[in-house]
């Protein structure tokens, strides 16, 4: 008769021991994807407050070239964003994303920029010549 209560006693423990760690384990990996989630946050706006500055500066000290530069960097970075979005399937590819990187290539198209990568413009013209801008529905 011990042993059967014994049993149960160990199967008890082991079920209330995995419940709680369970739910240990699950409350800190969101603890942790949260702070994540908060620091990718606020370094991209400090990030892109740092460049908005450097831009700002240099178009009220009449540097309108380095400006221009500056943001056509910025604008590579973030299409270099895009060089997979075409893997997506069609459903999960938003019809204001692909609006807006219609309108990136009509403006590359008519202002034309090399970076000081060959890479960096290759990945670009990938982007911006793939399928899914010329086929979407925005």
């Amino acid at each position: 008769m011990k042993k059967p209560v014994l049993i149960s006693v160990i199967v008890a423990v082991f079920i209330l021991g995995t419940v709680i760690g369970a739910f240990l384990g699950f409350k800190y990996s969101m603890q942790f994807y949260e702070d994540f989630k908060e620091y990718a946050v606020y370094t991209r706006a400090a990030a892109n407050t740092s460049f908005a500055v450097g831009a700002l500066q240099r178009i009220r000290d009449n540097k309108t070239s380095d400006a221009i530069e500056l943001l056509e960097s910025f604008l590579d970075g973030e299409l270099i964003t895009f060089m997979h979005y075409d893997s997506l399937s069609s459903d999960k590819q938003e019809a204001n994303v692909i609006r807006i990187l219609k309108n990136t290539k009509q403006y590359r198209e008519r202002y034309p920029h090399k970076s000081s990568s060959p890479d960096v413009d290759e990945t670009i013209e990938k982007v911006l010549s793939s399928e899914f801008i010329s086929n979407g529905n925005p």
